[in-house]
C-alpha cells in the first residue's frame, strides 16, 4: 500500500508511514492474519510491534488492531501471545490510542516508549 510499510521479521513487526485509508482492512487484515497464524505455528510468546515510525493511524486502523488483538484473546490460553507496542511519545495519537488497546487485556497487551 502506498505510503505505508508493513514488515515482520521473527517476532518484530515494523509499521511505517501513515494509515489514512477508509478501508485499511484491505491490507492490514491479510498482514495481521499471516502474523497471527505464524505466531501460533511457531509458538511465539511475545510479539513486538514497532510503531515509532507510524506517523498517523486513523480510527479504522485502530479498529483493525483491535480485531487482531481480539483474535489473540479468542485463542486457547496455551496459544496466546503477548503484544508489546513500541511507541514514540512525540507522536500524539500513540499514547491515547495504544493505551485504549491495552485495556482489551492488560496481561497480554503492553506499550513501551522509546523516549
Amino acid at each position: 500500500k502506498e505510503g505505508i510499510s508493513l514488515e515482520c521479521i521473527e517476532n518484530r513487526i515494523l509499521i511505517k508511514g501513515s494509515i489514512e485509508s477508509k478501508m485499511p482492512g484491505e491490507f492490514l487484515t491479510p498482514f495481521f492474519d499471516e502474523v497471527h497464524n505464524q505466531a501460533i505455528k511457531e509458538k511465539i510468546k511475545e510479539l513486538y510491534v514497532d510503531i515509532t515510525k507510524l506517523n498517523f493511524l486513523n480510527s479504522n486502523g485502530i479498529k483493525e488492531l483491535a480485531k487482531w488483538i481480539m483474535k489473540i484473546l479468542n485463542l486457547e490460553e496455551k496459544d496466546r501471545y503477548k503484544v508489546i507496542f513500541i511507541c514514540d511519545k512525540n507522536i500524539g495519537w500513540q499514547e491515547t490510542s495504544i493505551t485504549t488497546l491495552t485495556f482489551l487485556n492488560q496481561n497480554l497487551i503492553f506499550k513501551k516508549f522509546i523516549n
